[in-house]
């Protein structure tokens, strides 16, 4: 997996800042070792001039080793200085190091939580996938099995209808029999197509936050380059079904008309929870368009409609407001007690 931008950035400053401590502290041990000499061969000057007698001493010679004392000692007093200077370097350049080393720590915390939940996230995603290419293919199962009852079923009455419309004139009686039979005939037909129907598996959309729904449907977009970002104000509360399928609609109709129209760079959707109503807010930044071509724009309005009956449906307000090269925002209020 490729690194993290920031995180090489943060260990080059790291490893400079780790450089800097090595070289003062090498630099420290070498001022130390020269003032230990330093000190060693003052030591060593002063025994030389105690032991011997001046008076049986050359006298150029003594005079030398006192202004060698002197030198040394003034070196002596800028080594220690340096010192001083280095330690109080050091000190600072440990810090330094420290708290970087600390920032580098929880910035790998926070990558690895992001890399976490976006595993999460994408988990989710494969999870409401595969329900619905399940339900999918229980759909193209229930309409095929739906197909050949019905044109099996219509087949038999027509059959008996021709046999009835014979008979009418002819045989009462038998004319009778077959309208009964196709009566009977058809009750059984119904609850046949009725089985078929409660037959399919139920999914527990009640379970399905509407929150990961919207993060899901953001992940499709952002798989196509397009910066999103989701947010939600007011207490999460539990939404009635219908009130859940309307937003999770209203959703997946405008990331569908995002994607297909919108050219967009940028979506941000935002959910309200209020005391009486939820309310989504999608807003894009793409081409946007004109009141007045709304029909051509939006896949003939199609779409539009949708959410519009979807919200209505459950006595809520829809509003959509665009302008041309402006991007558009789309906002569904859904009482949630009506």
């Amino acid at each position: 997996m490729e690194k993290n931008i920031v995180i090489s950035y943060l260990e080059k400053i790291y490893q400079d800042l780790f450089e800097v401590k090595l070289n003062v502290e090498k630099e420290l041990h070498q001022r130390k070792s020269q003032l230990d000499n330093n000190k060693k061969i003052i030591n060593a000057i002063e025994d030389s001039l105690e032991n011997s007698l001046e008076s049986f001493s050359p006298r150029k010679s003594n005079q030398e080793n006192h202004d060698k004392i002197k030198s040394l000692t003034k070196e002596q007093k800028i080594l220690e200085e340096e010192i001083c200077s280095l330690e109080k370097k050091l000190e600072k350049t440990k810090l330094n190091v420290e708290e970087m080393d600390a920032v580098l720590k929880a910035e790998r915390e926070d990558i690895k939580n992001i890399r976490d939940n976006t595993k999460s996230l994408k988990k989710v995603r494969e999870h409401y996938k595969k329900i619905i290419e399940t339900q999918d293919l229980e759909r193209q199962r229930m309409a095929k099995q739906l197909y050949n009852k019905m044109v099996q079923n219509y087949d038999f009455m027509i059959h008996k209808i021709e046999v009835c419309s014979r008979l009418v004139n002819v045989d009462k009686m038998a004319s009778h029999k077959a309208l009964n039979q196709m009566a009977d005939y058809m009750k059984e037909s119904m609850q046949n197509m009725l089985q078929i129907v409660y037959d399919v598996p139920f999914f527990p959309i009640k379970e399905i936050d509407v929150e990961d729904i919207i993060q899901n449907e953001l992940m499709i977009i952002e798989d196509n380059d397009i910066m999103v970002s989701f947010s939600y104000e007011g207490d999460k509360m539990e939404l009635p079904l219908k009130i859940k399928l309307a937003v999770i609609k209203i959703m997946k109709e405008s990331c569908n008309n995002i994607l297909c129209h919108a050219n967009a760079k940028n979506v941000n959707v935002k959910l309200y929870y209020n005391k009486d109503a939820v309310c989504i807010k999608i807003e894009d930044d793409g081409i946007g368009f004109e009141k007045d071509v709304l029909a051509h724009k939006y896949d003939s309005g199609i779409g539009i409609s949708i959410m519009e009956e979807r919200t209505y449906l459950l006595n809520g307000k829809f509003e959509i407001n665009s302008e041309l090269n402006k991007g558009t925002e789309i906002i569904a209020e859904i009482p949630v007690v009506f």
